[in-house]
């Protein structure tokens, strides 16, 4: 049997890294989606509506609805900008950022997982070699 193309094999380790968090996710009221866009914010604090759309991979129409859900759990506030009314900062509440540190812990635990056996050397490589990936792909 032929090896899966590399992209393939992205694919597939991206699933069964969404399929583990899940029920983490599941236990704290969170999807994959909500999860992603607080760890951009937590990554970017202020950062624009559009950006963090654009980071998840998501339309801003779908945006605006997983913010909605987030503010209403007072896990972030969204404040326009004086300069510009239509862009919006968003930024982690305390409970958000509480909720960040949770999050990461079970992160840490996936990345343990996904990890295992691989020397700190390889696990250098292949952050090195994603990376080129993603870079490859942003320029498209």
């Amino acid at each position: 049997m032929d090896k899966p193309s590399i992209i393939r094999l992205l694919i597939r380790v991206n699933r069964q890294r969404r399929d583990l968090m899940k029920p983490y996710y599941s236990a704290i009221g969170m999807t994959s989606f909500q999860v992603s866009t607080l760890a951009c914010i937590a990554d970017h604090p202020g950062r624009m509506q559009k950006e963090i759309a654009e980071d998840i991979g998501v339309s801003p129409t779908v945006m605006v609805g997983i913010l909605r859900n987030l503010e209403e759990k007072n896990l972030i506030e969204c404040s326009r900008k004086a300069n510009n009314r239509r862009a919006i900062s968003v930024s982690l509440t305390e409970e958000g950022e509480k909720l960040m540190e949770i999050i990461n812990v079970d992160v840490r635990k996936s990345a343990a997982i996904a990890l295992y056996g691989f020397t700190p050397e390889e696990q250098d490589q292949l952050s090195t070699l994603l990376l080129r990936i993603c870079d490859n792909l942003q320029k498209q």
